[in-house]
């Protein structure tokens, strides 16, 4: 299995253990399970057949929209300013934004958040987390309804000494207001 794979598994992991702590229902993208056709009017000229978000958390009035990236983004934005960072992992990153945006617009629901995931190596997940930084958030107004955008790290490795119980509290930030 390629390492993005293990990556979006791990994510799914956390997140459903996540939900299940509030009653969240979670759809997954690798079941294609959030697949949205894309009807072209034009048949011929169809690029894609559908947009695949990786997981769909529905909670209430709160639709939660995750795509994991097993990229080093995140780790990078931390460790460097970001006018510092090079123009194409500026531009890889944005491409990444404007994805999750466009799931976000898939949605009918009165508050959707977009989550964009990346990994991160646990020592500086445990730097951010005791800063309560493992979550940078964004508000969007689009369409008259609020859109939150948030990028989150994640370790892929937690040391025996740290349960998943810590993992899953980071993302309790992602359901305040």
């Amino acid at each position: 299995m390629p390492m993005y794979a293990v990556f979006e598994r791990w994510v799914e992991h956390v997140f459903r253990t996540w939900a299940s702590g509030f009653g969240g229902s979670i759809r997954s993208g690798h079941t294609r399970q959030t697949n949205v056709p894309i009807q072209w009017l034009r048949p011929g000229y169809r690029s894609l057949t559908g947009l695949v978000p990786d997981l769909v958390v529905h909670h209430g009035t709160r639709i939660y929209v995750i795509d994991a990236k097993y990229k080093g983004h995140f780790q990078e934005l931390d460790e460097t300013r970001w006018t510092a960072l090079a123009d194409e992992l500026r531009q890889e990153h944005r491409h990444d934004v404007h994805q999750v945006l466009a799931y976000a617009a898939l949605f009918e629901a009165p508050e959707v958040i977009s989550v964009l995931v990346y990994p991160m190596h646990h020592a500086t997940w445990q730097r951010l987390a005791a800063q309560r930084r493992t979550v940078a958030r964004a508000l969007l107004s689009a369409g008259g309804r609020p859109v939150m955008l948030a990028v989150l790290g994640l370790p892929m490795v937690l040391p025996n000494d740290i349960g998943i119980a810590s993992l899953v509290g980071t993302l309790d930030e992602l359901r305040a207001s």
